[in-house]
């Protein structure tokens, strides 16, 4: 796993937000007072330096699509100062037909990933013109070989039935989420307070980082 400061101002708290599959330090830039903001993503493996965060006394986690799982298991034991924990268009059972991706779907978008899917994919994380547009201008610098085994890591790490018992605070889930369908994210969080958004699975993350 990559950890990359986007905003280090030696503030005593620390936004800190995993970003979804195949993204890198520019998908999101969040510049919240008095905060600084480190992004975490390449879930190719999930090791997880904790002490790059020792000296802060807040630290509000944010995660996305697969963020929410890779949170979820290197934040368990770490004992950080966590305010809230807020997860946004994922779930903890990232392939898994009734509560995350479903596994056929996960394999076919390894097995036939290049540059055109890859566009195709985007499109429809996005939505909308505008949304893919804005999109664009945040996008990975990853190279399709790097995003691939991303994927076959994350798939693997997830047939070794990895459970945890990190505990997310609120789950936040869009309407028009294509990617990790709206229902299944509803299943998934059962009794964990949630908040229903008009939105497709990637946003203008600023919105709900509060």
């Amino acid at each position: 796993m990559k950890q990359y400061f986007t905003k280090q101002e030696n503030n005593k708290s620390l936004i800190l937000f995993f970003t979804g599959w195949g993204m890198d330090q520019n998908t999101l830039s969040i510049n919240k007072k008095d905060f600084d903001t480190c992004i975490c993503f390449d879930y190719t493996n999930i090791d997880f330096e904790k002490s790059h965060y020792k000296n802060y006394q807040v630290i509000d986690v944010y995660g996305w699509s697969m963020g929410v799982w890779a949170a979820s298991h290197v934040l368990q034991d770490c004992n950080l100062p966590i305010r809230k924990s807020v997860a946004i268009n994922g779930t903890i059972f990232p392939i898994e037909k009734e509560r995350g991706i479903d596994p056929i779907i996960f394999q076919k978008t390894i097995d036939l990933l290049n540059e055109q899917s890859l566009l195709k994919f985007n499109k429809r994380m996005c939505g909308s013109k505008e949304n893919f547009q804005f999109f664009i201008k945040h996008s990975s610098l990853r190279s399709i070989e790097s995003l691939k085994q991303e994927l076959i890591s994350i798939q693997s790490m997830v047939k070794k039935d990895m459970t945890s018992t990190f505990q997310w605070d609120k789950a936040i889930i869009g309407t028009r989420d294509f990617i990790f369908p709206t229902k299944n994210q509803l299943k998934a969080w059962g009794k964990i307070k949630y908040e229903i958004i008009d939105e497709a699975h990637f946003l203008d993350f600023n919105k709900y980082v509060d």
